[in-house]
C-alpha cells in the first residue's frame, strides 16, 4: 500500500524535523459515508493526507499506526460528527474498543475547496475531549452525553 509505504518512511523521521514538501498532497481510497456529507456540506467523498499531517499520525508510534489502518471504517461508518476548532474542520468518531474499553476513534477533516478533504490528525480520545464540541451529526449518544 503507497500510503502505509509513506507513512513507515515518515516513522524514521525524528520528531520535530519538517519534511521535504509538507503539503504535497497524498491520495488514499478512503471514502466518506455519504451519510454526512449534507453535514459536511461536500459532494465529493475522497479523501487525501498531506505529507504533514502523515507525519503527524506517524510521531504517534504504534497508536498512529493502528489509527492510521482504522481510519477506512471510521470514515465508511461514523458515529458521530462534531465541529473542530476551525470552521472547516470536522471530528469524525466512530466507538470501537482500543485496549480492552471501548473509546471513540476521531479522525480531524479539514475541507477545502481548493484541495479537497484533507486528513489532518486520528486519535483515539477520552469521553471528556467531546465535552465542548458541538454535535452535528450522531447515530447514537455522543461520548460525553454518556455516564
Amino acid at each position: 500500500m503507497y500510503l502505509h509505504q509513506i507513512f513507515s518512511e515518515m516513522k524514521l523521521i525524528p520528531k520535530g524535523v519538517w519534511v521535504e514538501n509538507p503539503y504535497d498532497l497524498v491520495q488514499t481510497d478512503f471514502i466518506i459515508s455519504e451519510s454526512i456529507l449534507p453535514i459536511l456540506n461536500i459532494s465529493n467523498t475522497s479523501v487525501f493526507f498531506t505529507k504533514l499531517s502523515i507525519k503527524h499520525l506517524s510521531e504517534k508510534g504504534d497508536v498512529g499506526e493502528y489509527m492510521l489502518l482504522k481510519i477506512r471504517n471510521i470514515l465508511a461508518e461514523p458515529d458521530s460528527v462534531y465541529t473542530g476548532n476551525f470552521e472547516n474542520r470536522f471530528l469524525i468518531s466512530k466507538m470501537m474498543i482500543f485496549q480492552n474499553d471501548t473509546k471513540a476513534h476521531v479522525i480531524t477533516l479539514e475541507i477545502t475547496r481548493d484541495l479537497g478533504n484533507i486528513i489532518v490528525t486520528g486519535f483515539v480520545s477520552k469521553p471528556a475531549y467531546f465535552k465542548n464540541l458541538k454535535l452535528l451529526w450522531g447515530t447514537a449518544s455522543s461520548p460525553s452525553q454518556q455516564s
